[in-house]
């Protein structure tokens, strides 16, 4: 139930291997997953589960929204002595999520590819490839390949969601960026900016002041990980209240 005292939807939905799902290009469309359900899309190497736009090929960027998922897991802006759920809007104004549940549950991924998303919905203002709101740790990732997205490739808004084998290739803005007191675990990354455009390789932010305690600050770890950038860019942009760990990595940056 929410704080207002309304439902929650209570769906899983379970998307088959090999499966591509399209959204209209040029349009702000994008796949929400709102907490309280779940998403269950579980592909293979050689079957794979595709996010795009509807055109022919997967080169394209900026053609649809993007991948949004929503949970009850912890999110720093939320109040400390909060049972359950809190209501904090979500990338591109998708919904509300964040809570005080660390284990919450929004499903699985694996073997998905998320391709020329980042739609701009307003000015300067575009959707990420994923987006991760309130994800908790119950929630599995693996095997995500996010490509040619016109913001960042990944955002984590608290929550202490993990992923594993995670690739990231060729998106505009940030490749992995980390908000709100994201305090998961990433292991076996390989990242590549886009030469012309990519931003940070790693952005991580955390909301900080009187009422956010230490331990409910950013504070992600990331293993055995090859990132790749560009003049443009930084390697690692640590924000303001942020923490972290960065373990058998290799940071290189081309001209």
């Amino acid at each position: 139930m929410l704080v207002s005292g309304a439902n929650v939807a209570n769906v899983l939905l379970t998307i088959e291997a090999g499966t591509e799902v399209v959204g209209q290009k040029g349009t702000f469309a994008n796949m929400i997953i709102t907490r309280g359900s779940r998403i269950n899309a579980i592909g293979t190497a050689e079957e794979p589960i595709i996010f795009s736009s509807d055109d022919p090929g997967y080169d394209g960027t900026g053609e649809w929204g993007g991948l949004i998922i929503h949970g009850y897991g912890l999110h720093n802006e939320c109040p400390v002595d909060l049972a359950l759920a809190c209501n904090i809007d979500s990338e591109g104004e998708s919904g509300f999520a964040g809570g005080r549940s660390a284990d919450d549950d929004s499903g699985r991924l694996s073997y998905v590819v998320v391709t020329e998303g980042g739609y701009e919905f307003a000015p300067g203002n575009e959707i990420n490839g994923i987006s991760l709101i309130g994800v908790g740790s119950e929630t599995e990732m693996d095997h995500i390949q996010i490509n040619s997205n016109s913001d960042d490739g990944i955002e984590f808004y608290g929550g202490n969601v993990s992923v594993k084998y995670l690739v990231l290739t060729g998106n505009d803005d940030d490749s992995v960026d980390t908000d709100t007191g994201y305090q998961g675990n990433i292991q076996f990354a390989i990242i590549t900016q886009r030469p012309t455009s990519g931003d940070n390789l790693f952005e991580a932010s955390s909301t900080t002041g009187p009422g956010v305690p230490l331990a409910e600050r950013s504070n992600y770890r990331i293993s055995n990980f090859t990132a790749i950038g560009f003049e443009r860019g930084n390697g690692l942009r640590l924000n303001e209240g942020t923490v972290g760990q960065y373990m058998n990595g290799v940071v290189v940056e081309e001209a």
